[in-house]
């Protein structure tokens, strides 16, 4: 848990008007806090059994390109040897009570995660947008 601001007058506070005060307004923070820690490298993965069993750990989230790097195959996120880690960390992470949180690189990607038990697949935001200003540039160009 560790230690925390008091900043009562965040979000996180109701803007100041919440009704919980002092200690209860910390552990109510602590309570509703949602921990993600991230897996990113070859040394975490190593490390994964002990990451997994820190108390108040809500979720993983596989980052996937910056696996690919570590593990030797930068942006091959479809390289067995990163597909195969990513089972892996999911496999394990599932099997400790906790979700499971992936970047997928397709639609048909975004289904197998699911499919593998993922329960949030966050959004490329730009990749969208620049995929969209592509689609009207090639229109434009005819």
């Amino acid at each position: 848990m560790g230690n925390r601001g008091f900043a009562g007058a965040t979000r996180a506070g109701s803007y100041g008007f919440s009704t919980e005060k002092g200690r209860k307004f910390l552990d109510k923070a602590n309570e509703d806090t949602f921990v993600i820690v991230a897996m990113e490298t070859k040394e975490s993965i190593s490390n994964l059994d002990d990451i997994l069993s820190v108390p108040g750990i809500d979720a993983v989230f596989i980052g996937l390109f910056d696996l690919s790097v570590s593990l030797g195959y930068p942006a091959d996120v479809t390289h067995p040897v990163v597909v195969n880690a990513i089972k892996q960390i999911m496999k394990k992470t599932l099997n400790a009570g906790l979700q499971v949180g992936i970047l997928p690189i397709s639609t048909d990607q975004a289904k197998e995660y699911i499919g593998t038990g993922a329960t949030y697949l966050p959004v490329n935001g730009l990749g969208l947008l620049n995929k969209g200003l592509q689609f009207m540039v090639q229109g434009i160009k005819g």
